[in-house]
């Protein structure tokens, strides 16, 4: 016998074993007085959780039990504080919170819900619950699993405002600078609400492309920039040398105010006037094309006839325009002339080998230099300083 009287053993009819706390059928402990043969020869298996009537078996000895006692009542479970062991042979596992076959020790995301445990727990959520990956701890309109993909911080808002800037706008040059109306960009936070968008230029603009910048900046510092593009499409303009003298040569330039906008640049020009082409010059008729920059010349023979015309006149116009829009002047006319024309001269004095105005007795030698501007190429011309 066990030494423990019938009435105050569990199992009056087994020597092994005497102590059922929780009356669960599983015996606490083995008696003091059992033989190792006694034990041997006992049905009975020793209850993992003696004070705890729900379970008591624990094949791995990890603290959770294989199964709930056959006898234990629904009540007896929901009083329990055990959870039953998913990995019943695997001392080191026994939970599986999201079911996908990996215990909670070895699975880096046991709640399946894309976020590792060391993240949630390092961010002060909750491994065990996958609802926290679509709520948005910041408040900063990112929720938490996003945060987690893109690296920054579940606690902190660290996402720019949302920016919506104006469209694209394309204009026609006014001028060397032209005003332009950019529209009205807006800006909303996640966290700050409606924020009001600064841009870096305002214009005017030169011709060409000119992007400005929008930017909105959230109180925590976080700022969101945008680009709008500007384009103004230059002017075109010609201009030219008149009068002409018959068997000189004459030049037209071609002028952009700026920059084109997309190159290259095709001007039509048209080419009429008394003087007729090819027996008073050679200019004809063409396509001028700029592949870049701003100016192009196109030059021209007239020829001295020896036929007694009288003045001639070339016309010169602009008949349309590729990437470039009309200016003025759009045409140009050069009186083509038979006459000796008087050269033009300027004067340009100097003091002390600086440009004067005003010349001073103190001041150094005075230099007076005359330029000379003669279309008739072949003259030559002759001064005469002396004073009447």
């Amino acid at each position: 016998g066990d030494l423990v009287s019938d009435d105050e053993d569990a199992f009056p009819d087994d020597p092994a074993a005497s102590i059922d706390s929780d009356g669960d059928g599983a015996p606490d402990e083995w008696s003091a007085f059992a033989s190792d043969d006694d034990i041997d020869a006992s049905d009975l298996q020793l209850d993992a959780f003696p004070f705890d009537p729900a379970a008591s078996l624990d094949s791995d000895s990890d603290g959770s039990p294989d199964e709930w006692n056959e006898g234990a009542t629904d009540a007896d479970i929901e009083a329990s504080d055990l959870v039953l062991d998913l990995f019943p042979s695997d001392p080191n596992e026994s939970l599986d919170t999201d079911a996908d076959g990996l215990g909670n020790n070895a699975d880096t995301d046991d709640d399946n819900d894309g976020m590792p445990d060391s993240f949630e727990s390092d961010n002060g959520l909750d491994p065990l619950d996958a609802t926290d990956a679509s709520e948005d701890t910041d408040a900063d309109g990112v929720d938490n699993l996003t945060e987690y993909q893109n690296q920054t911080d579940p606690n902190a808002d660290d996402y720019p405002p949302v920016l919506q800037v104006p469209g694209d706008i394309d204009v026609v040059s006014t001028g060397p600078l032209t005003s332009v109306d950019l529209g009205t960009a807006s800006a909303n936070d996640a966290k700050d609400g409606a924020i009001t968008p600064v841009v870096d230029n305002t214009g005017p603009f030169v011709p060409g492309v000119t992007m400005v910048t929008w930017s909105a900046t959230d109180a925590a510092g976080n700022e969101k920039t945008e680009e709008q593009r500007v384009a103004v499409t230059p002017l075109v303009t010609l201009s030219a040398t008149s009068p002409l003298v018959e068997g000189n040569d004459g030049q037209v330039q071609v002028s952009l105010n700026g920059k084109a906008v997309n190159y290259p640049v095709s001007i039509e020009l048209t080419v009429s006037g008394t003087a007729a082409a090819p027996t008073d010059h050679d200019l004809a008729s063409q396509t001028v094309v700029l592949d870049e920059g701003t100016q192009t010349s196109i030059g021209f023979t007239t020829v001295d006839d020896g036929v007694g015309e009288g003045n001639e006149r070339i016309d010169i116009g602009i008949g349309s325009a590729f990437n470039a829009a009309l200016g003025s002047p759009e045409s140009v006319s050069l009186l083509l002339s038979e006459e000796n024309i008087a050269p033009q001269i300027d004067l340009v004095v100097t003091q002390g080998g600086e440009p004067r105005s005003v010349i001073f007795a103190d001041g150094g030698l005075v230099t007076v230099t005359a330029q000379v501007t003669d279309l008739n190429i072949d003259d030559v011309q002759s001064l005469d300083w002396s004073m009447t």
